[in-house]
C-alpha cells in the first residue's frame, strides 16, 4: 500500500484539540508508552492538553498504574478502536513514541488528515 492509497481512505476533517497516540500495541514496551506517559506528566500542567492512548495489551495495567503514580489527570485509555479517523479528527497532534518501527502506517494516516506528527527517529521516520 502506498501513501496515496492510505490517504484515499481518510477524507479531510476539521481540527480539534488533544494529543493522540494511536494503536500502540500496549503490550510492547519498545513502543515507548512509558516514555510518553512520563513526558506527558511533565507538560500537562503547563498546557491545556489531553492524551488519548488507543490500543490494548498485557501491559495496559502497568501503564495505568504509572499514570496513577505520577498523578496524571489528563490521560485516557480508549482501548481498541476502529474509528481512528474520527479520533484523529478531534486532535491537533499525533504522537508515535516507538523505539522500533519500520514504516509506521499510523504516521502516514495522521499526515493524510493534516495532523502534526511528533515521532521518534526510528525506521523510516522521518518519512
Amino acid at each position: 500500500m502506498n501513501i496515496l492509497q492510505i490517504c484515499a481512505n481518510y477524507p479531510p476533517v476539521a481540527s480539534g484539540y488533544g494529543v493522540y497516540a494511536q494503536n500502540l500495541s500496549l503490550g510492547l514496551l519498545k513502543k515507548g508508552i512509558s516514555d510518553l506517559i512520563r513526558v506527558f506528566s511533565e507538560i500537562e500542567n503547563d498546557y491545556d492538553v489531553k492524551l488519548w492512548i488507543v490500543g490494548n495489551g498485557p501491559d495496559e495495567l502497568k501503564f495505568r498504574r504509572l499514570v496513577q503514580a505520577l498523578q496524571i489527570k489528563n490521560i485516557e485509555f480508549l482501548g481498541f478502536r476502529e474509528d481512528i479517523a474520527n479520533i484523529l479528527s478531534m486532535t491537533n497532534i499525533f504522537v508515535n513514541p516507538s523505539h522500533y518501527d519500520s514504516v509506521p502506517t499510523t504516521v502516514l494516516e495522521a499526515g493524510c488528515l493534516g495532523k502534526r506528527v511528533v515521532a521518534t527517529n526510528v525506521g523510516d521516520i522521518p518519512i
